[in-house]
């Protein structure tokens, strides 16, 4: 399989989910050596692993799924088949068939851990998602949000992976991809600011923040979410400031409640 990394994990899962279980012996079968510069150690520092890792996790999974779903489709040859999804390109680079960077029209940036987010982000993105083009070649952003991090890596939902995996316009994006996007929605402000300390390898041409009501409401004990701060991670990110945009499916009156938060901003219509 043409993976620098991660392919071992993922023909494990592949074996267990359409063979069965792996009998553990319960004896070394492998000797691992850590060193510093490795394919494997450099992916694990802060922020508990390279997002990369989680993206293709989360992308086989989906894959291994529809296998399960669909097994009068499953060929014979499926366990030494290449993974038909959107490998991270830092899995792919410098190996042969697989050009980078990738170019997309839209990504679409948000914290997409649950599938139905308070805040009714998710389904603001499937609306926006179901109106672009079918043409368009679109990334699915996942990061998570200031003041929602946990002790355990909180990955983007299933649901939205498997959205992902049935859906051929749809590339899950990281702020490591190598990757070229036209346009840059970002629906939380908040996605922006756990890691907006680190490096981010993709190029936009314009940016629109996405606002609502929810993350302008600050609750007891929590700190106001910072929106020139995530201005400041698009800047230094991408080179550019974001437009500061009335999510689409706000009513007149959540419009307004926006405005009334945010007097300084020039908020416009989507």
């Amino acid at each position: 399989m043409p993976l620098r990394k991660g392919a071992d994990s993922e023909y494990a899962e592949r074996l267990v989910a359409l063979a069965g279980p792996v009998i553990d012996t319960r004896t070394p079968l492998a000797i691992t050596r850590l060193r510093m510069g490795s394919l494997s150690r450099g992916d694990f520092t802060y922020g508990w692993s390279t997002p990369d890792r989680n993206a293709f996790r989360g992308a086989y999974r989906a894959w291994h799924r529809e296998l399960l779903a669909h097994p009068e489709q499953t060929p014979d040859s499926t366990l030494g088949d290449d993974l038909p999804i959107g490998v991270p390109t830092s899995f792919v680079r410098n190996l042969p068939g697989h050009p980078v960077p990738r170019d997309l029209d839209v990504a679409v940036l948000g914290d997409f851990r649950t599938a139905n987010h308070k805040s009714g982000i998710d389904e603001a993105v499937r609306n926006v998602l179901a109106a672009l083009p079918a043409e368009q070649r679109i990334g699915v952003w996942h990061q998570e949000a200031f003041g929602r991090a946990g002790a355990k890596r909180a990955d983007m939902h299933t649901a939205w992976w498997d959205i992902v995996q049935s859906d051929s316009r749809l590339s899950p994006l990281t702020r490591l991809t190598q990757a070229r996007v036209g346009r840059l929605i970002i629906t939380d402000p908040a996605a922006l600011l756990l890691l907006g300390h680190a490096d981010c390898t993709v190029t936009v041409g314009s940016i629109e923040m996405w606002l609502t009501p929810a993350p302008l409401e600050v609750a007891a004990g929590e700190p106001p979410l910072d929106l020139l701060a995530a201005s400041d991670v698009c800047f230094d990110w991408f080179g550019r400031r974001p437009r500061w945009v009335f999510a689409p499916h706000l009513s007149a009156d959540q419009r307004e409640a926006v405005a009334e938060a945010m007097p300084q901003l020039d908020v416009s219509g989507s």
